[in-house]
């Protein structure tokens, strides 16, 4: 593969910091395959380079050990989604030295809102199952998608259809999770959209540890005071 140099700048020093997902697209390979109210934002060319950047459970030990030394980040609003903007936003200035871009993180809404699961499927890093998770071949659905960065820059990787491991899943276990968690509605426990992503038979070596699903489902920043920095 043909990948950028920018690419490859954000993979290393992304990986150092637990951000261990890293994949290059054309922006039109993601563009073309949503409406314009989801699209990626306008700079550089139809094919410019696009980076998407997530993480396995890889983020959680440095995600914590940033909690430890620093005790006010647990204690602002959406800790992660702050730690994640201080961290990527330095690193991406870096990756792209005089190459102008913009980056998106998962949590912008409109107009800025942008599909990132789409997004993964056509960087060919995770297919999209029936039951809306992404299945990666080494982390299975235990993965998120944080950021995706647009460079004034072309792209020249052409990616590749995701492996598809659902289409041959035996009955498909994910879906009767699903239809249970849409029918509690209101009801539903944190409890209940996690027996969904456990229902995947796909990598159950790869699931996060029970304090990183404590915290990302259950929602409560003040787990993160009780941590110690070994975590």
């Amino acid at each position: 593969m043909n990948e950028s140099p920018i690419t490859r700048r954000i993979r290393k020093a992304a990986a150092a910091r637990g951000f261990d997902i890293v994949a290059e697209l054309p922006k039109r390979a993601y563009d073309d395959t949503v409406g314009p109210e989801h699209r990626l934002p306008e700079v550089g060319p139809p094919d410019a380079l696009a980076v998407l950047v997530g993480n396995s459970r890889a983020l959680w030990p440095a995600f914590t050990k940033a909690c430890a030394a620093d005790p006010q980040l647990p204690e602002l609003p959406n800790p992660l989604d702050r730690w994640t903007v201080a961290t990527l936003g330095p690193l991406l200035e870096q990756a792209a030295a005089d190459v102008a871009f913009d980056v998106v993180y998962y949590f912008e809404p409109p107009p800025r809102l942008v599909g990132m699961q789409k997004l993964a499927q056509a960087a060919g890093v995770a297919h999209l199952g029936p039951a809306y998770l992404s299945v990666h071949p080494e982390f299975g659905p235990w993965l998120a998608f944080r950021a995706v960065a647009v460079f004034d820059s072309p792209c020249e990787t052409r990616p590749s259809a995701p492996p598809d491991p659902c289409s041959s899943c035996v009955g498909q276990p994910c879906l009767p999770a699903l239809n249970r968690a849409m029918a509690l509605k209101q009801r539903a426990t944190w409890h209940d959209w996690l027996a969904l992503r456990d229902a995947c038979p796909q990598r159950r070596d790869a699931r996060y540890d029970d304090e990183q699903i404590a915290y990302h489902y259950g929602k409560n920043p003040a787990f993160l005071q009780f941590l110690s920095p070994s975590q």
